[in-house]
């Protein structure tokens, strides 16, 4: 943490990337001093990459953060308390909003992370994609989703214990995704639906969905999705069959179903299978069937959830700067690594 009277001046004025790699004891840093005092730090940085950073609580509101922030086998608190922290002395005469220009946000094993701030999410008006992955505990993406007009992809991938057919309110977040064009779900083992809201996402192109072994069917109401032009469908062993107005997708140029789909790949055989007429219409067909022993495999590891570590054992936090581009009086930093790792101290 910084002391007010140690630091007179912006902090990196020319700084553009950084990256906190493996630092589990650091907390923050932040101005400790009178609110007046408080002024942005990094005002031209761009990308932030933090990882391994545990105990990570607090950070500076990042002004100009726009092109990526990663979060990774850290704590949500530092994300979350940027996004909710505006005082109003601060933001009483200007139009900066905390991480308001961020395009894209990655959220990798972060396992305090029960539920998006909905706050926090009015804030990323300008995000264009989102990644959620590993995140064990994550129960509900919240109502705030719905604020994410101008996103364009998003994953959630293997996160166990998100419920994505949750209550009425949850559902019409995701009638705000206006501008959505990717979306994939994977490894979600408590997805037993769609979100009835997704029907209004008509724009979305692509569609994926891997590895949600509790899924039994897909909506008539896909149908809506007119925009369609690629849907894969894997390893979903309940899936039994294809919506009946599959027919409908007249935009859909590529289907892929792979390996692990045992009960809807023998439908989708050319001509003999059942749901043959729902997909003839579609050029390219990509029908990846498996062998016996591959099925076997597979059942077997849909019977238990998979767990990550995300605790660092490394006790001690030393820092170095790795610079990638030349010193200079005017502290002109561009690039910045910021880690206790890199020379395998312990």
């Amino acid at each position: 943490m910084l002391d007010s009277d140690e630091c007179t001046g912006t902090f990196f004025p020319s700084l553009e990337q950084l990256q906190l790699y493996y630092c589990p004891n650091l907390k923050g840093w932040w101005w400790k001093g009178p609110p007046r005092l408080l002024i942005p730090s990094f005002p031209c940085l761009s990308e932030l990459s933090v990882s391994g950073c545990t105990e990570l609580d607090s950070m500076p509101r990042f002004p100009c953060l726009e092109k990526e922030l990663v979060l990774s086998n850290s704590s949500c608190k530092p994300m979350q308390q940027t996004l909710i922290r505006v005082d109003s002395s601060t933001f009483a005469s200007s139009s900066f909003v905390p991480l308001s220009k961020l395009k894209r946000l990655q959220l990798h094993r972060i396992e305090d992370l029960r539920i998006l701030p909905e706050k926090g999410l009015q804030n990323l008006t300008s995000l264009e994609s989102l990644h959620i992955v590993h995140c064990h505990r994550l129960e509900s993406l919240s109502q705030g989703i719905q604020h994410l007009t101008g996103l364009q992809q998003l994953e959630i991938n293997h996160c166990d214990k998100l419920d994505l057919g949750g209550n009425d309110e949850d559902e019409m977040g995701w009638q705000g995704l206006k501008s959505l064009l990717s979306l994939d779900f994977v490894g979600l083992p408590k997805l037993v639906h769609l979100p009835s809201g997704l029907q209004h996402v008509t724009t979305l192109h692509k569609f994926r969905i891997s590895s949600c072994c509790s899924l039994r069917a897909l909506p008539d109401w896909i149908c809506q999705w007119t925009s369609l032009q690629q849907f894969e469908i894997s390893n979903c062993l309940g899936l039994t069959s294809l919506p009946n107005k599959m027919s409908s997708l007249t935009s859909l140029k590529v289907l892929t179903i792979r390996k692990h789909c045992p009960n809807l790949l023998p439908r989708c055989e050319r001509k003999t299978g059942d749901d043959w007429y729902k997909i003839s219409h579609i050029p390219k067909l990509y029908l990846d069937r498996p062998s016996e022993e591959e099925v076997k495999n597979v059942r077997k590891r849909f019977n238990a959830y998979h767990h990550y570590p995300s605790k660092v054992n490394n006790s001690k936090v030393i820092f170095f700067f790795l610079i990638s581009s030349s010193y200079s009086q005017n502290m002109k930093f561009h690039h910045l690594r910021y880690s206790s790792h890199l020379f395998g101290l312990k």
